[in-house]
């Protein structure tokens, strides 16, 4: 698995077993229980295939914002205080109110990354408020991204709690499918 000093799944080291796990889960063993015990008539299931790839394969993904983000053993004992905690990421195992700043996303292709990563500067930049998972407040909440290799095109959508569309409106795609923020 590459690189070594990223985290792929985004700290969820359960991940490529819950992929196999899934396909087990949806094959015909199991819908013949659903026939059988639930007295539902399916029609017949192919099998599930595998991505071939073992990175990049991903076309949909969800990202939350926090203004919680996880901070490192090292950065803890530091003892320095940081004015920023905001993330853009992934929930940690267990912990429902952090989120792993996530800079190089191995499961989906980019423009993802490029996209993700823009929508954060541009957020901390105009000083739009990240959720607060424990005051359920704080503008920006989630950030779902598609991508479509057969047609090469992605689509971003941004989850607000916010009913002031002038402020969400500051995002806008431009023709090439990276951010065009306005400043208005």
């Amino acid at each position: 698995m590459e690189p070594k000093d990223e985290i792929p799944y985004g700290g969820d080291t359960t991940y490529p077993m819950r992929l196999i796990m899934d396909r087990y889960m949806n094959t015909p063993p199991h819908n013949e229980t659903i026939k059988t015990e639930g007295k539902i008539e399916l029609p017949e299931f192919e099998a599930i295939l595998g991505s071939k790839e073992q990175f990049f394969y991903r076309n949909k993904m969800e990202f939350g914002f926090s203004n919680a983000r996880w901070m490192t053993e090292a950065e803890i004992q530091s003892g320095k205080e940081f004015d920023n905690k905001n993330a853009l990421g992934f929930h940690i195992p267990r912990m429902w109110d952090k989120i792993l700043d996530i800079d190089k996303c191995h499961l989906q292709a980019d423009p993802s990354n490029a996209i993700r990563n823009e929508v954060r500067s541009f957020a901390n930049e105009n000083n739009l408020t990240f959720f607060n998972p424990r005051e359920h407040s704080g503008l920006l909440r989630f950030n779902y991204k598609t991508n479509n290799r057969a047609f090469q095109n992605s689509f971003t959508l941004i989850i607000s709690i916010s009913k002031d569309f002038s402020v969400v409106s500051k995002f806008v795609v431009n023709e090439s499918g990276l951010f065009a923020f306005s400043k208005k």
